[in-house]
This record gives C-alpha cells, sequence and structure tokens, in this order.
C-alpha cells in the first residue's frame, strides 16, 4: 500500500476529491491537508515512502508548490527524514513528477478539468499504476 498526502488547494477541490477517490478505490492510503509540516502528520508518515500530491495553475513542479500553496516548500529537507518522497504535480498541461528525472510530465493535459482527469486515471488502470 502506499501512502499519499494530497496538499489541499480550494481552487481545485472537486478535482482533489476526484484523485483522492480515485487512489483510496485503488487500495492506498490517503491524507489531505493543508500544511504538511504539522507534527502529527510527520508521524504519520514517517516509516513509509510518501507521495505528496498537489494541485495547480503552474506547470512546474516546485514553482507550482510555492505559488499556489503557501505554506509548502519543497526542498530536500522537507521530506520526511529517513523517508523517500516523491511528487506529483496537477496542472492545466498535464501531470508532472520527480520520482523520474524531475520536472518530468508524465501525462499531458489539454486542460487541467475532470475529463482529462478521467483519461489520466484510465491511463494509470491500464499501466497499473497507483493501485494495489
Amino acid at each position: 500500500m502506499s501512502k499519499f498526502l494530497i496538499i489541499n488547494n480550494n481552487k481545485y477541490r472537486t478535482l482533489q476529491e476526484e484523485i483522492l477517490a480515485f487512489l483510496w478505490d485503488n487500495g492506498n492510503e490517503i491524507l489531505m491537508d493543508s500544511d504538511y509540516s504539522k507534527e502529527e502528520i510527520f508521524k504519520h508518515f514517517r516509516f513509509h515512502e510518501t507521495c505528496i500530491i498537489t494541485i495547480g495553475d503552474n506547470n512546474l513542479l516546485y514553482d507550482s508548490l510555492e505559488l499556489d500553496v503557501p505554506n509548502v516548500k519543497m526542498e530536500p529537507q522537507a521530506c520526511f527524514s529517513t523517508v523517500i518522497c516523491w511528487n506529483l504535480h496537477f496542472s492545466h498541461s498535464g501531470v508532472y513528477s520527480n520520482a523520474l528525472p524531475y520536472p518530468h510530465r508524465l501525462f499531458a493535459f489539454k486542460s487541467l478539468e475532470l475529463s482529462e482527469l478521467l483519461v489520466f486515471f484510465e491511463w494509470c488502470l491500464k499501466m497499473r499504476l497507483f493501485t494495489k
């Protein structure tokens, strides 16, 4: 089972709920918060590989984290001390990740909307990504 921390962005609440439902329905553990520096979140994730998920207007993974989510700073030391952290960022042009040489676009979008997100979920199922 993978663990995912979704950084809350109220502008994209509906899309975040769809991402959360997809991950949960496929056997993943999910936590959603607006500030992942809180101690209870660190305790919850400290012994697990964790994916931090963001959604925003910018295409660049780290710029988006700093601009769209003011309480989050993505620096190497920001990840939980002895845990592998990686990121997924959903933007208007696609899904980006630092799991590969970053920022790498995993999937292209025409726009950041539900229909594009559903196509991404179908692709994930075909590729067996984020499933148990």
